[in-house]
């Protein structure tokens, strides 16, 4: 009876030992893992932050563009009003031209 026993607890003794190495293979296997996903996780953040940074150029851009359109809208304004004047003096001087050449012809 106490070699059956003593068997037993043996064989007891090898399942613990072997269910201790299975568990310490699953926890080492855990911290790999785990670090694995740090890893992602700290890849993920860094992209984030980058895209953030992108976001933040792209707005800036949009806005020093909009305010190029904004001076180069006022400029063409501008030259079309000159423009406008431009023609205007010209059509007023060969008008007075007209009016000199018939007060001469009359």
């Amino acid at each position: 009876e106490a070699a059956r026993c003593a068997e037993a607890l043996q064989a007891m003794g090898q399942r613990f030992e072997e269910a201790a190495k299975k568990a310490a293979q699953f926890l080492e296997a855990s911290k790999r893992e785990t670090g694995r996903l740090e890893a992602e996780l700290a890849a993920a953040k860094t992209d984030l932050a980058a895209a953030a940074r992108a976001k933040d150029d792209a707005e800036t851009a949009r806005r020093a563009l909009a305010a190029d359109l904004g001076v180069a809208s006022a400029a063409r304004d501008a030259l079309r009003g000159e423009l406008a004047e431009t023609v205007q003096d010209r059509d007023a001087l060969a008008a007075e031209r007209l009016d000199a050449v018939a007060a001469l012809a009359a």
